[in-house]
């Protein structure tokens, strides 16, 4: 969300309060921010019937085989396609990181069996091309990159999980400053704290660097800054 959405946000608030107990009682936006990302929202471990996960996508809360999300066949769709046809925008959140998490290292491990690979990548990282990167002494970077020539769906799932990381690390950073401006009551105090968070609201900020960090058998971590994601707070 942009600077120019949240101040929209706030002033809009700041003109329909009428008592200052109501504003109190209301949910604020960053109640809503911390919902989209709270991993209690849902947990990631629940599974309805199908067995499928439960994630949070632009269509809501819904079951999505990641299979068949993210698999190596493309379909193929005949005619123009509409905004329905199109598989659901995963959202960056909490529940999401750690159920493709969990998807995709059983996946890696399951191919690293197939492909003969005895030990993963200590780390794997996207290039702001998002061309995949993996540490240049790592003895079985021929089978790997094989695996993933014949596995395109894996390497999708891997960029996608890269990406809603990154998103998600930068909503956190942010959070202290949607707080406070949800609480904000006149412009001099929205002023101040604009200037307090500045470093964060211009396009050319510092981002975090992302890594997918491997145990040897495959299990992924996702790592911000060196230190491991933050999905519980």
């Amino acid at each position: 969300m942009d600077i120019h959405s949240i101040l929209e946000f706030r002033n809009n608030s700041i003109s329909q309060k009428t008592k200052a107990e109501s504003a109190t009682s209301s949910v604020s936006f960053a109640d809503i921010m911390k919902n989209t990302q709270s991993t209690e929202a849902i947990k990631p471990a629940s599974h309805i019937s199908s067995g499928d996960p439960i994630l949070n996508t632009n269509k809501g809360y819904i079951d999505v085989d990641l299979d068949e999300y993210f698999t190596n066949e493309i379909p193929k769709h005949e005619g123009p396609l509409s905004i329905d046809d199109l598989p659901p925008l995963m959202m960056p959140s909490a529940d999401n990181i750690l159920a493709i998490s969990e998807h995709v290292s059983g996946r890696f491990q399951q191919l690293m069996k197939e492909y003969g690979i005895p030990e993963a990548p200590e780390k794997i990282t996207f290039d702001g091309e998002g061309q995949m990167q993996i540490p240049l002494d790592y003895p079985y970077s021929d089978k790997l990159r094989q695996m993933m020539d014949e596995n395109p769906g894996l390497e999708r799932e891997l960029q996608t999980l890269n990406a809603l990381s990154s998103h998600y690390a930068e909503l956190k950073k942010r959070e202290p400053f949607i707080e406070e401006m949800s609480k904000a009551n006149s412009q001099k105090e929205i002023d101040f704290i604009i200037q307090k968070y500045q470093h964060l609201l211009h396009d050319n900020h510092s981002y975090s660097v992302i890594e997918l960090n491997f145990s040897p058998e495959g299990t992924v971590q996702v790592m911000a800054d060196n230190q491991p994601l933050n999905l519980f707070s």
